[in-house]
């Protein structure tokens, strides 16, 4: 009978023939053709398919062993050496395939050799083959002599956030984070699936979206440095490479403040986005909002810090003299409300304010004062800093203040 012995990674096995009779000066009894397939994984990205012949015995140096492969990717050809014998007599022949696994990708890697040798020195029914001697002489087991070996390769798997790791969130140039919202989340490299590197992190897309505190590493530090243009919008996907052997991608969304909403004041009924009530020799106007991420299906914001800054001030009444605001931070609560006040009362500045009829807006008087250009950011307190989600024309009335032309979401 004949066998054969399918091998997986860097198995071996000799599996030798022996002949039945001694014929001239070219084999005897002890005359015996080895042979072996063997897989091995070289690296991350490379196996290597070897198909080997050699020979033993009192004979082995008048033949030229030698060795046929092919290769075979997912049952399909790839490939076909011919034969290939040693370069001396009586030595061995190693020959094979060398397939990079990022070219053919995941799969079954299978070599099939056929094992033979050669001598110059005798002839066999015209032939001078090893298989042509045992076809004429009779040996234990007959020709052909065929080995084989095969891997199966798996891609190694995506990666994802760590243990943790979460969502991250863009507040704006160097802020790391501000209440539970942060700009930075510790990712982790999926399984190698047999790659022995340590992974290198690779930006498919999106390198423009943030960094990696490291990239030859299993768990770097991923900073967003820009958030994402829409909801779900996942401008960054990352892979791990094994020598050149990438995993699946993984994907990321960079979220962020995004725009305002109007909402109203908790302490007037009816319910009013624009709070205003008489204080003193003039008025207090109170004006709620809350701010809205990229996926505005979320829900607003939570717990955040805010500031706003004015541009130049103009006058809109001849002569007045009234004191510009003062940009002031805030912050949002669990509500999610954060609000603007605004307000005039001081005197000797003309013109005098008036007091206005409590909750008046949005039929309160029509005289203005003085107006800038006022803008909120989100992510902190510190003025400038963070993320611009409204811009608009902060108004001053001589009986209560408004925000007009609000521009949300703020082109960044």
């Amino acid at each position: 009978m004949r066998t054969g012995l399918l091998l997986r990674a860097s198995a071996l096995s000799l599996v030798l023939w022996g002949v039945v009779q001694a014929y001239g000066q070219c084999t005897d009894s002890t005359t015996t053709l080895w042979y072996q397939t063997t897989v091995v994984r070289l690296n991350g990205n490379a196996v290597r398919l070897n198909g080997n012949s050699h020979m033993t015995g009192d004979y082995y140096n008048w033949w030229y062993p030698a060795v046929n492969v092919s290769f075979y990717f997912n049952s399909t050809f790839q490939g076909n050496s011919g034969w290939k014998r040693s370069i001396n007599l009586g030595g061995a022949v190693d020959w094979g395939f060398t397939p990079t696994l990022q070219t053919y990708g995941p799969g079954q890697y299978y070599q099939s050799s056929a094992h033979d040798a050669f001598t110059p020195y005798c002839t066999y029914n015209g032939q001078n083959s090893f298989s042509a001697m045992c076809g004429t002489l009779g040996c234990i087991y007959p020709p052909p002599w065929n080995s084989w070996a095969y891997i199966n390769i798996l891609r190694p798997t995506r990666p994802d956030y760590a243990p943790t790791g979460h969502p991250v969130f863009y507040l704006g140039p160097g802020i790391s984070y501000d209440g539970t919202y942060s700009n930075n989340t510790s990712l982790i490299a999926g399984n190698p699936n047999g790659a022995p590197e340590t992974p290198q992190w690779v930006f498919a897309a999106g390198s423009q979206f943030g960094t990696l505190n490291c990239t030859t590493c299993n768990q770097p530090l991923f900073t967003a440095t820009k958030r994402s243009a829409s909801c779900l919008d996942y401008s960054v996907v990352l892979k791990t490479s094994y020598n050149g052997f990438l995993s699946d991608p993984f994907y990321m969304f960079i979220n962020g403040p995004n725009n305002t909403e109007a909402s109203t004041c908790p302490f007037w009924t009816p319910s009013t986005w624009n709070f205003t009530y008489p204080y003193s020799i003039g008025w207090v106007s109170l004006i709620y909002y809350t701010t809205d991420t990229l996926c505005a299906l979320d829900g607003p914001m939570t717990n955040y810090d805010l500031n706003e800054t004015f541009g130049a001030w103009y006058p809109d009444y001849t002569g007045e003299q009234w004191t510009p605001a003062a940009p002031e931070p805030g912050t949002a609560g669990s509500n999610g409300k954060w609000v603007d006040m605004m307000w005039y009362y001081e005197s000797g500045h003309p013109p005098t304010p008036v007091n206005p009829v409590i909750g008046c807006w949005p039929n309160c008087g029509t005289v203005k004062v003085q107006h800038a250009v006022q803008t909120f950011r989100v992510g902190t307190q510190s003025q400038g800093g963070g993320v611009a989600v409204q811009q608009d024309i902060h108004q001053r009335f001589l009986d209560h203040g408004e925000h007009d032309g609000i521009v949300t979401p703020v082109p960044q």
